[in-house]
């Protein structure tokens, strides 16, 4: 019986230093953690705020209006924004990627998986970082794309003038001919009416379906 009793007093001696080393060594990898947290905290807000500012940056260019200079102005700004943000971002993966494997290094089972979970909200934080960044990539491409839709629209705008005037002009004729008492030279002008306003809508045809694939995606 003394025996036994020896062996439960020498058990449980060793399972209370067991449990002492294990709590030592989770507050170890606690600390550790709690020591990298502030940093995966700023480095992750820093590229968000980064990233909010250059979607702020981007609406100037929709303030601009017609004001070409300031427009381009506004979208080189927002370039060096989108640079900016996706540089943080980037860094900031990386930063959350080393601490990872540290932290998976613990040696505690509860310490490294609460930390990793901790870690892959930051991921997830620079995720939807970098889905509101995307957008901006093309800006360039989208304005110049915008520019050159808006000179079609221009150019064809230009053309379509003359020829609602000649269409006018060719209606009139054609009405003053259905009334009666027309000359020869009234058929004349109003033949030559019709001709020169059909000459002009299949100018304006032809020139919308050669701009139009300039203006990919843009209605001209």
């Amino acid at each position: 019986q003394v025996a036994g009793e020896l062996g439960k007093i020498r058990t449980s001696k060793v399972k209370a230093e067991q449990d002492g080393k294990t709590k030592a060594a989770e507050a170890r990898d606690q600390k550790a953690f709690q020591d990298m947290l502030p940093e995966c905290q700023e480095r992750s807000n820093t590229s968000e705020d980064l990233v909010d500012k250059a979607i702020i940056t981007s609406e100037m260019i929709q303030a601009a209006g017609e004001d070409l200079p300031e427009a381009k102005r506004a979208v080189d700004e927002t370039e060096t924004a989108v640079k900016v943000a996706q540089d943080s971002i980037s860094a900031t993966r990386v930063f959350l990627n080393q601490k990872n494997i540290a932290v998976r290094k613990f040696e505690t089972p509860t310490a490294r998986d609460a930390s990793i979970a901790e870690i892959n909200k930051f991921h997830a934080q620079l995720l939807q970082a970098q889905n509101k960044l995307n957008p901006l990539k093309t800006v360039k491409q989208d304005f110049m794309q915008r520019e050159t839709a808006q000179r079609c629209v221009a150019e064809v705008m230009e053309k379509l003038t003359p020829a609602e005037i000649e269409c006018d002009k060719a209606e009139e004729g054609t009405l003053l001919l259905s009334e009666g008492g027309s000359t020869k030279d009234m058929m004349v002008q109003a033949d030559m009416a019709v001709t020169k306003a059909m000459g002009l809508v299949q100018a304006v045809l032809k020139l919308i379906l050669a701009r139009k694939p300039v203006a990919t995606g843009l209605v001209l």
